[in-house]
């Protein structure tokens, strides 16, 4: 396989993530709160009644991360033997992407598994099925957080400041992932609650900035990358400065 198809699969993987990802806001957004409900018969109600906007937000979610992971190991593909330090990158984002899938399961749960339970029990037992809904969801806050903070922040900011290092790609392009980055922090906004109040602007400062950087980095390295093929090696072109 050329390095060139290599990328084109990283440049599709970044399409793809990105529609997931904008699903996944149109279901954020849509998706009504049931944090509040003290009914627990109209919290699993909602939840039924709502139960697209669940399962869009639960999986496009999980797609939004598994279509991710190919354009990153293109990146890693670019940038290793440049930057000493990009290992640790790829694990950050490794580790983050198995913790944020497990975060992305806590919707489908409730779909899946909690509301055919509800409908099935005695009313008398919604409160007790509630509290453990209420329990379970807890259990996921901390993985989905961690693990967005390593893959959206810590992971995702290192592997664009190493591009930038390494000379991969252009160089606004990779500003726009450490900024991405730096946004990232907002996954730790339920440890820190002066973040509570830019929350909005902060995910969505994170998601568009990595959006811009992921499928701008990957047409770069598309447009200039060498074809190389077994038994035969070609010197590879630098990177131009701009797309």
């Amino acid at each position: 396989m050329s390095n060139k198809t290599l990328y084109q699969i990283g440049l599709i993987g970044a399409i793809l993530a990105t529609v997931s990802w904008v699903v996944f806001v149109y279901a954020q957004m849509s998706t009504p709160a049931t944090s509040g409900m003290d009914d627990s018969q109209q919290f699993f109600l909602t939840i039924q009644e709502a139960r697209t906007q669940f399962l869009l937000y639960g999986w496009s979610g999980v797609f939004g991360i598994l279509f991710g992971l190919p354009y990153l190991f293109t990146f890693y593909k670019a940038i290793v033997g440049k930057e000493p330090m990009i290992q640790l990158s790829l694990y950050f984002v490794l580790i983050g992407s198995v913790l944020a899938v497990f975060g992305f399961f806590k919707p489908l749960t409730l779909v899946y598994e909690y509301v055919p339970m509800a409908m099935a029990v005695d009313a008398k037992m919604l409160p007790f099925l509630k509290t453990a809904v209420t329990a379970s969801s807890e259990v996921m806050e901390l993985p989905w957080n961690l693990g967005s903070l390593l893959l959206f922040g810590l992971g995702t900011g290192l592997f664009a400041l190493h591009a930038w290092r390494a000379n991969v790609g252009p160089k606004w392009v990779n500003a726009s992932g450490i900024i991405g980055g730096l946004a990232g922090i907002i996954w730790l906004q339920a440890y820190i609650p002066f973040l509570v109040p830019v929350a909005t602007i902060l995910i969505a400062l994170n998601i568009l900035a990595i959006t811009v950087w992921a499928i701008g980095l990957s047409i770069s390295l598309v447009r200039h990358a060498p074809k190389s093929y077994p038994g035969r090696m070609e010197t590879e072109r630098p990177l131009s400065p701009s797309i």
